[in-house]
């Protein structure tokens, strides 16, 4: 029975050996193959020319422009007593959505404030129906949108007069959900979309808390708080999801419609776990991540003349200038990147009142003119006057 049950033992063994064989041959084969290249482009640029909401003024357009063709209003007028501002591409580049409201201009105030979302053909210019979203109790600002990863939704603030804001999502079916509400404290101030799309990265109504806001109606939770006198103002979520850089700027008054005194760049866990880094170099600001997200591109302040435009690689600490202040003799009043992540195009802004040309700078190479008329800087926050709309094979 002895050589018997040994070489049953051997059998099995062979049996087990051949299947593990199989089975590994088998998952060699069903091994998914290598993501291919989006193969994405770089499109439109769509602008708004924000005149502000200041008593006697006109109201402002969207525009559109790209190297080689010049610039063009493709949405409002002159004359038609109505404010379109907030452009956003969708991450297919089929769609735009943007703020609207009419002006009152005697009294320089907004009322029937929309985000609107229009299909765009491939010379950029509206097509088909327009979906109109109202954004309940909104009545002193714009609802500037921001599309959700999947380009199905959009997220959008609203505001009351003497309330903080709500945080609220528009869908393509034309339904709405109010995701924060005003007893909230995470429905205050700037967000940004989770790649997922399952979450925002919001700052708080105070000013001096982060939260990550489940959209799905899940409770908030507190990334950070930030130290007596340090306010928060925009977080951004990297494109991997795995940190959050968020710029904080100090202001012992505690308004930020003073200057304020220094401006940092912290980079948190999304997990809420370890300590941040905050990037070197004194007063810096309006940290983007590259498309890819290997880096951090942000603005390296100085006490005077214009900034630098530098950026964090993260696989090697390097840090680069993408676009030095030598290049530049006025402001930048934002940048945003290209979708395939080798240009950045900037908001440059010079002279008073402030207006403004756009440059599309590779590098630290000589700028390019993208438009050729002086546009109004006055009432514009930043970056969110400004998208680059992917291009899709």
């Amino acid at each position: 029975m002895r050589p018997v049950f040994a070489w049953m033992i051997v059998g099995l063994l062979l049996a087990i050996a051949l299947l593990g064989a199989v089975t590994l041959a088998g998952a060699l084969q069903r091994k998914p193959p290598p993501v291919p290249t989006s193969g994405v482009s770089n499109g439109w640029v769509a602008f708004a020319d924000d005149q502000g909401v200041r008593a006697g003024e006109g109201p402002s357009a969207i525009y559109l422009v790209k190297d080689g063709v010049a610039e063009r209003p493709v949405i409002g007028s002159p004359g038609d007593g109505s404010r379109q501002v907030c452009p956003s591409f969708s991450p297919d580049g089929t769609r735009l959505a943007y703020s609207e409201a009419r002006i009152n201009v005697t009294e320089a105030s907004l009322y029937d404030v929309a985000v609107v979302i229009v299909t765009v053909n491939a010379a950029g210019m509206p097509v088909g129906p327009e979906l109109r979203l109202a954004t309940p109790s909104t009545d002193v600002q714009d609802a500037c949108p921001e599309w959700a990863p999947d380009g199905q939704s959009v997220a959008f603030l609203t505001n009351a007069s003497g309330q903080p804001p709500e945080l609220w999502i528009g869908h393509l079916d034309g339904t709405e959900t109010r995701v924060a509400g005003r007893d909230a404290i995470p429905g205050g101030g700037e967000f940004d979309w989770s790649p997922d799309g399952t979450a925002v990265v919001a700052v708080g109504n105070d000013d001096s808390s982060l939260w990550i806001v489940p959209v799905d109606g899940g409770a908030p939770r507190l990334l950070t708080h930030a130290a007596p006198g340090v306010h928060f103002h925009t977080a951004q979520w990297s494109p991997d999801g795995t940190r959050i850089a968020a710029e904080s700027y100090t202001n012992p008054s505690g308004s930020y419609t003073e200057s304020y005194t220094v401006g940092s760049i912290e980079i948190y866990r999304a997990d809420g776990s370890g300590s941040p880094i905050e990037l070197a170099g004194g007063d810096t600001s309006d940290p983007s991540w590259s498309p890819d997200g290997r880096g951090i591109a942000y603005l390296q302040n100085h006490s005077s003349g214009p900034p630098d435009i530098v950026a964090l690689m993260l696989d090697t600490g390097e840090v680069r200038v993408l676009v030095s202040h030598s290049l530049l003799t006025g402001g930048i009043a934002g940048f945003v990147w290209a979708p395939d992540g080798t240009r950045l195009v900037l908001l440059y802004g010079f002279g008073d009142p402030p207006a403004a040309v756009f440059v599309s700078v590779v590098s630290d190479s000589a700028p390019i003119v993208l438009t050729h008329t002086t546009f109004d800087l006055e009432g514009w926050p930043d970056e969110s006057m400004i998208s680059w709309q992917s291009v899709f094979p």
